[in-house]
């Protein structure tokens, strides 16, 4: 939402929305295009990233954290 202020913001200052004031329905479809580009580019984020969740095991933080502190305690102290 914020990226479709922004773009509300720059277009109102380059004359884009005056454009579309001047046709009929214009505005109304200015609205329907712009909901329609955000919410596909939403969609197609989330159906980019659920498939690399799914395929990415994640680890749970505990164990990064152990295998973190052992492998730099070795380092430190090869003797051990």
């Amino acid at each position: 939402m914020v990226t479709m202020m922004m773009q509300l913001t720059v277009e109102r200052e380059d004359g884009t929305l005056l454009r579309a004031k001047a046709i009929p329905r214009g505005m109304l479809g200015y609205l329907v295009g712009k909901v329609t580009l955000v919410s596909s580019m939403t969609l197609l984020g989330v159906l980019l990233q659920v498939p690399a969740m799914v395929a990415v095991p994640v680890l749970p933080l505990t164990y990064y954290l152990r295998t973190t502190y052992i492998t730099r305690s070795r380092e430190r102290d090869p003797g051990q």
